[in-house]
């Protein structure tokens, strides 16, 4: 009996003040301190990360661990950041930029027209969090937030590999007029990529059709590499299986990991008939 009252007092005291842990915590956001950087070797770039939950100590100074890595290192390395100050929840640290590689060290790797990236894994944050953000990638225990910054003058990202000339077309590669398709009508959308870099540019290149509930009907990406100044034509297939109003869209980013627009989105409607 004595036990049973124990295994009572911990269900009442105890889980409570579990569920409360999950329920109030804070989502963490993740940021370059500037939206682009000098692209000379010696550059400090600064990263903060706001994450309440991991000021674990009121009189220590805690720390996080971040992942950075650029264009020209896509393989980068983990880092530190410290917290700014007793009880601030706000973490910071300084990357270096280095013409020489391998990374490492707090050095990264780094040329001219660069994106860098940095990724922070946030563990505790609130069970009904749904995201409407690019940057943000949740799993069933986790959620990724990535943050991206130029490096040099070149432009923006979506400067660097635009799509272009978007359409619809047939089995045949013939343009079909209006966009009307039939049901059950296999069909390829396809557009023009092209670099304008003078140097060889990572891309992802992804078509997500939904239809007028804004509903997901199909997702499809391809992945790649452009030299210098290529130029090439990419395509997907769909075939829908209901009549109604869709929309499809092209996204090109700098990698499926990296939702770095390239290029800004292509959107297209599409109507599909019922011919019985």
């Amino acid at each position: 009996m004595k036990y049973f009252v124990i295994l009572l007092l911990l269900i009442v005291f105890v889980l409570p003040d579990v569920f409360a842990e999950s329920s109030d915590s804070a989502l963490a956001d993740i940021q370059w301190k500037e939206a682009s950087f000098p692209s000379h070797a010696g550059t400090k770039a600064t990263i903060t990360v706001t994450d309440s939950d991991m000021n674990k100590h009121s009189e220590v100074i805690d720390y996080i661990w971040i992942d950075v890595r650029s264009d020209s290192d896509g393989v980068g390395f983990r880092m530190n950041l410290f917290e700014t100050d007793f009880d601030s929840g706000v973490f910071e640290n300084d990357v270096i930029f280095t013409g020489t590689a391998p990374s490492g060290g707090g050095f990264l790797h780094t040329v001219d027209g660069d994106t860098i990236t940095a990724k922070y894994v946030d563990r505790n944050f609130p069970s009904d969090y749904e995201s409407e953000r690019r940057n943000i990638v949740v799993t069933e225990d986790k959620i990724e937030m990535f943050a991206t910054a130029i490096v040099g003058s070149t432009g923006p990202p979506m400067e660097r590999a635009p799509a272009s000339n978007f359409m619809v077309l047939d089995i045949r590669k013939t343009p079909i007029e209006n966009n009307l398709i039939a049901v059950d009508q296999q069909i390829r959308l396809v557009s023009d990529l092209e670099n304008q870099m003078s140097r060889i540019q990572p891309f992802a290149y992804l078509v997500q059709i939904h239809n007028e509930q804004n509903q997901v009907e199909s997702l499809s990406w391809l992945t790649g590499n452009l030299t210098a100044y290529q130029k090439i034509n990419l395509g997907t297939t769909w075939i829908p299986i209901k009549e109604g109003k869709y929309f499809a869209t092209v996204f090109v980013w700098e990698s499926i990991d990296n939702p770095t627009a390239l290029s800004p989105p292509l959107p297209l409607e599409i109507f599909v008939k019922n011919e019985n």
